[in-house]
């Protein structure tokens, strides 16, 4: 999607800005991650999970409940919201196309259909 965004977000902005937007990509990537990792802590934190007593194998059956839950019903609820998101991507095949194509028009200094370009972008 980004690369997409980056090959015809000149016709909206009217400058070439895929460094920008890789560079936002990459960063937003990371922060994820990160939010990612503190969440996971925080919720080993909450189903009581203790490093030590696993090594023991002394786990209570809420913590074993709670991993199953972290590793199961947390990641499908992220994957039903990011879900949400993907469907409401507008920028199908078809479209792409005609949208590069307004680009090379664009280029070649050819007046191109802004309107329709606002609405997809």
């Amino acid at each position: 999607m980004v690369y997409d965004i980056g090959n015809v977000s000149p016709l909206k902005t009217g400058i070439k800005n895929e460094g920008i937007l890789f560079s936002v990509f990459q960063f937003a990537y990371k922060l994820g991650t990160a939010i990612a990792m503190q969440i996971a802590g925080l919720l080993l934190k909450f189903y009581g999970y203790d490093a030590e007593l696993a090594k023991a194998g002394n786990l209570s059956e809420a913590t074993i409940d709670g991993l199953r839950a972290i590793v199961t019903i947390w990641p499908a609820g992220f994957a039903a919201i990011a879900l949400i998101f993907i469907f409401k991507y507008s920028l199908t095949m078809p479209v792409y196309d005609k949208l590069i194509g307004m680009v090379r028009d664009k280029e070649k200094g050819k007046e191109i259909d802004m309107e329709y370009v606002s609405k997809i972008l």
